[in-house]
């Protein structure tokens, strides 16, 4: 968008150039003469709907857009189907539509087959946020569509947990010092340890791998009542982090 904003065809400002105080605007940039390809076939109509947006006045983010739409598709076409693409969304089959409106449309399917929506069922989320449920339930169904078992699913979630505990918690960390105290922890060669600098950082990696890995080789084993992963955990990454402070600060 340009610094100065955009302008109509009678050089006037173009009103969404404030996107959170404007009126409501529609567009049609290919109406009912349409437009050909390159390859000579008509292209859909394409028309730009905006609602009115004001300072403090609720327009219920996603789910007014969606509304807005629906409405706009009654009256130009009030079609069966209304499909809803997002900027980060990507079809691998084209046909994907039409797949699912023969189950909809089966006489023998269509009546077993409905849209299925969970507010307040995942993920904590508010009483608004339909979005995030329906994304939820759909990432469910999938896992067992795809006959993935609910122990793999729940190993693939103790991966995360493993991974947010260690790595990932330990980058935070990592981040924050270089913020606040300048602090970098990057493995440096120099000229007296050359040979030395890449085995002490291969070490530590290999050291932390293991201890990520506590809870698979506890079963081997055999040991139980034994203190938690969590614990071993955040004990390394005290002492990793209490090492760097000493060794730069002090």
């Amino acid at each position: 968008m340009p610094e100065e904003g955009w302008t109509m065809q009678d050089g006037t400002a173009w009103p969404g150039n404030n996107s959170r105080d404007h009126l409501r605007m529609i567009q049609v940039f290919l109406g009912h003469s349409g437009g050909l390809d390159t390859d000579g076939n008509e292209l859909p109509r394409l028309v730009y709907v905006s609602r009115e947006k004001r300072p403090g006045f609720q327009h219920h983010e996603k789910a007014g857009a969606m509304i807005a739409l629906i409405r706009v598709s009654a009256v130009l076409t009030n079609g069966t189907y209304l499909l809803n693409v997002d900027c980060d969304h990507y079809f691998n089959n084209s046909k994907a539509l039409k797949e699912a409106m023969c189950f909809m449309m089966d006489p023998a399917y269509g009546k077993k087959t409905c849209y299925v929506q969970f507010p307040q069922r995942f993920d904590r989320i508010d009483l608004h946020d339909m979005l995030t449920a329906t994304s939820s339930s759909l990432i469910i169904l999938e896992l067992r569509w795809s006959g993935v078992s609910i122990e793999d699913w729940w190993r693939n979630e103790q991966f995360w947990v493993i991974g947010g505990t260690s790595a990932h918690l330990f980058a935070v960390f990592q981040g924050l010092l270089k913020v606040l105290a300048g602090i970098g922890t990057n493995f440096i060669v120099t000229s007296g340890y050359q040979s030395w600098g890449p085995l002490f950082g291969k070490l530590f990696f290999a050291i932390w791998v293991i201890a990520d890995l506590y809870p698979f080789l506890k079963g081997p084993l055999g040991r139980q009542n034994r203190t938690h992963t969590i614990v071993i955990v955040w004990s390394i990454l005290l002492a990793s982090i209490f090492s760097l402070l000493w060794y730069f600060v002090v």
